[in-house]
């Protein structure tokens, strides 16, 4: 009876643990080398490797933003838009680049905390994953 009531509880435990976990997993990596990059215009861009997994059964479009500074906004590698979608059940790396402007508080500073958000355009989940950004440091 003690097995049997002890196995019980795990696996509650574990079918609870699945319906309350985010259907969105997120990875945010600076890329090193270099770690920022100056723009013909004097603009600061730093660039960051996303990997986003969809836990859904459905194809997902998800909307990327960052917070930190008001001056700083962010672009997607391959597309002109602030949303990728990411099929049922799998995983996509996708390349974003944070930019602040010339003459901005984080372009000038030696490094900025900022934090990725990703919002899940149908349901509004959203996830995030805090960083840094990193400027010229005068």
């Amino acid at each position: 009876i003690l097995y049997t009531s002890l196995w019980s509880l795990v696996g509650a435990g574990l079918v609870f643990a699945l319906f309350i976990r985010s259907d969105i997993d997120l990875t945010v990596a600076p890329v090193r080398n270099p770690t920022h990059v100056t723009l013909a215009d004097g603009d600061i861009r730093n660039i960051y490797e996303v990997r986003l997994r969809n836990m859904q059964h459905d194809t997902t479009r998800f909307n990327f933003s960052v917070k930190g500074d008001p001056s700083l906004f962010v672009t997607l590698e391959g597309t002109p838009y602030t949303s990728v979608e990411v099929p049922a059940d799998e995983m996509a790396l996708q390349r974003v680049y944070v930019t602040a402007p010339r003459g901005s508080e984080p372009a000038a500073a030696d490094r900025t905390e900022i934090r990725i958000w990703v919002e899940d355009t149908g349901s509004g989940t959203r996830e995030y994953k805090d960083t840094v950004f990193n400027g010229r440091g005068n």
